[in-house]
């Protein structure tokens, strides 16, 4: 392959977990969720970008898509619906982000999208990402929760594990 100029970009893993009752998680002091709209959609972007940074998702395709065609992708996956889409918000500060979508015709969830930007990691917010993900999932009506993983990126592995995902 790489004799033909293409090189490993990412070895990626797929996901589920059969969900049980799951609270919606309860955020911290100055946190609330904002839901995606067309008049958000840059701070969406913006913020996306931000959890890029530094982070071990699919490195190698790091400079390679612009955000747009990057959410216009997220956005294909399952059916988009806006409501399923959120930011985590501390206080004012857009600081993490979770991506979902319903697939077509079935009990899943997917999980197209979760990300914090780097000063906010290590504080157990990606769990607060990963509750929203499942509750969203169990309101729903979806049974299971379905994600794709890079095989290197061991903090989320290890988030996926925590939240029963195999």
């Amino acid at each position: 392959m790489k004799n033909c100029g293409f090189g490993r970009l990412a070895e990626l893993l797929y996901l589920q977990a059969v969900m049980e009752k799951v609270a919606e998680p309860p955020l911290p002091a100055g946190c609330k969720w904002l839901t995606y709209a067309p008049d958000r959609h840059e701070l969406f972007a913006r913020t996306i970008l931000a959890t890029y940074s530094d982070s071990f998702d699919c490195p190698g395709l790091n400079g390679l898509r612009n955000i747009d065609d990057i959410l216009a992708g997220h956005r294909a996956t399952g059916d988009f619906d806006p409501a399923w889409w959120f930011l985590l918000i501390e206080n004012d500060i857009p600081v993490g982000a979770v991506l979902l979508s319903k697939v077509h015709r079935s009990d899943v969830t997917e999980l197209v999208y979760l990300g914090l930007i780097p000063a906010k990691r290590g504080r157990g917010l990606s769990d607060i990402l990963m509750r929203r993900a499942a509750a969203m999932a169990m309101a729903g009506k979806h049974g299971r929760l379905s994600l794709a993983v890079d095989g290197g990126n061991v903090p989320a592995l290890k988030l996926y594990w925590r939240h029963g995902c195999r």
